[in-house]
């Protein structure tokens, strides 16, 4: 017989995390086991950390015993061992056809009963498909925990392509899973195509990427069709790669270009994106922030655990505060129009393609500066690039070059000097988060807006010295 933790093949670090897969099939009426020894314990899986669950989840299931699953949801961390290994996922079998290999078995509910008392974590594994239950019965708590929704997509997404002459091949998969979240790729004879949904605190992302898919087609994947009830839509897969520390600068260069012609595009169309749930980020909204946020991060400061990192005082958060408000209005006195932008411009977002260049997730979509999106575009290059200052300088002329009816080039060149700083304020403030008390007793959140603020100390001492460069 085989044990279970024979089944898995990963090192024992702390870069990697275990889950026991709860295997389900027929409406959740079967559980997957495997024996070991004279007990039967659920499939251990193993997979690095801070990667996608979904995703790694599955192909390691497919990979080590060839079965094909679906992602249904994570339930809470069951029992109270530290070790970690009380972690579950729960996953729907998607092969009628798989024949389990030696040791493991189907079991049945009525079954699983029995077998109880010699079941590894049974009343965990009670708690799970009780919970499971739950979802089947309702999807209040959004449609992809259920079992069988993936049935649904597939027949609906079928009836989405057919006037495109194309057939689902029945291949997929799966990047995120989540009850009220999903993200699969769907092969076809055709070109592949992706269904994305989103669930709170991401459900603006629908609204936004359907009007920016209507407005500016160039730049987003080509909508085939939407699903209101489950937030989701259904896209032709863009094609092109993205930038990274592999692409040449050329693309890098393409993509600075794509962006400044859609926001120069989205110009006269902000009231629009604003209505669609874009983010208001503009530099008055920006102002009303500062004293708020700063109250809070001051609060934040004076609870921060441990020293180093260094805690600020009262006197350098107001410092701080104040130049955030020059610079403000500094860039305001240059007059440059609001537009479309993105708080999460990164190469993961990016595919610059051969006739073009399509940006994705946009769930942090903004109206408001246009430097703000290239200044995260900049700070990518430099990590990928940091010893090549010929390419931040030539992605910089590319980026600047559609703006030139707008401004001159000494207003580009002071504008690149103020947005270093106002980006990393952007994007503390962007999401909301820092107004949430709750969320902020997490040391997790306060750490992290403590380290955006020490960012925006060092950005702001940049711009006192002229030391930014454009």
């Amino acid at each position: 017989m085989h044990s279970a933790t024979s089944q898995v093949i990963a090192s024992n670090t702390v870069d990697n995390m275990t889950f026991n897969a709860v295997i389900l099939r027929h409406a959740n009426s079967e559980v997957l086991l495997v024996r070991n020894g004279c007990q039967f314990e659920l499939p251990l899986v193993i997979i690095p950390k801070w990667r996608r669950v979904a995703q790694e989840v599955t192909e390691f299931i497919s990979g080590l015993w060839g079965l094909k699953t679906i992602c249904l949801f994570q339930p809470a961390a069951q029992g109270s061992d530290s070790d970690g290994s009380d972690h579950f996922v729960v996953l729907e079998a998607r092969d009628s056809s798989w024949l389990p290999p030696a040791g493991f078995n189907w079991v049945s509910r009525e079954g699983l009963r029995d077998r109880t008392h010699s079941i590894a974590k049974a009343r965990s594994l009670e708690e799970v498909l009780a919970t499971a239950d739950g979802h089947n019965k309702s999807s209040n708590g959004g449609p992809f925990a259920r079992a069988g929704w993936f049935d649904d997509l597939a027949s609906w997404a079928q009836e989405q392509v057919d006037p495109h002459g194309l057939k689902l091949t029945g291949k997929f998969c799966q990047l995120n899973g989540s009850p009220s979240f999903s993200l699969v790729r769907l092969e076809t004879t055709g070109p592949s195509i992706w269904f994305k949904a989103v669930g709170e605190p991401n459900r603006r992302e629908f609204p936004i990427t359907v009007t920016l898919a209507r407005l500016f087609p160039r730049n987003l994947p080509t909508l085939i069709a939407t699903k209101p009830s489950w937030n989701g839509w259904l896209t032709f897969e863009a094609e092109g790669t993205m930038p990274d520390e592999n692409a040449d600068v050329s693309m890098w260069e393409k993509a600075a270009e794509a962006l400044a012609e859609l926001q120069i595009e989205s110009v006269a169309q902000t009231r629009s994106l604003l209505d669609a749930s874009c983010r208001d980020i503009k530099v008055s909204a920006l102002l009303e922030q500062i004293d708020p946020f700063f109250d809070v991060m001051a609060e934040l400061m004076a609870q921060q655990p441990k020293v180093p990192p260094p805690v600020l005082n009262l006197h350098e958060i107001h410092a701080l505060a104040a130049q955030l408000k020059e610079v403000c209005s500094r860039l305001s006195e240059l007059g440059l129009p609001d537009t479309l932008g993105h708080l999460d411009f990164n190469p993961g977002n990016i595919i610059a393609g051969s006739d073009r260049c399509v940006f994705l997730d946009w769930a942090e979509a903004y109206v408001g500066h246009p430097f703000f999106t290239f200044e995260y575009l900049r700070e990518h290059l430099s990590r990928n690039h940091p010893n090549d200052g010929d390419w931040r300088s030539r992605v910089t002329s590319r980026y600047l070059a559609p703006w030139s009816l707008f401004a001159s080039a000494d207003k580009f060149s002071q504008a690149l000097k103020l947005t270093p700083l106002l980006a990393v304020f952007a994007y503390a403030v962007g999401s909301g988060v820092w107004r949430d008390s709750q969320r902020l007793q997490n040391p997790k959140f306060a750490g992290y807006f403590r380290a955006l603020t020490r960012r925006m100390q060092r950005e702001a001492r940049l711009t006192k010295s002229g030391g930014t460069d454009a």
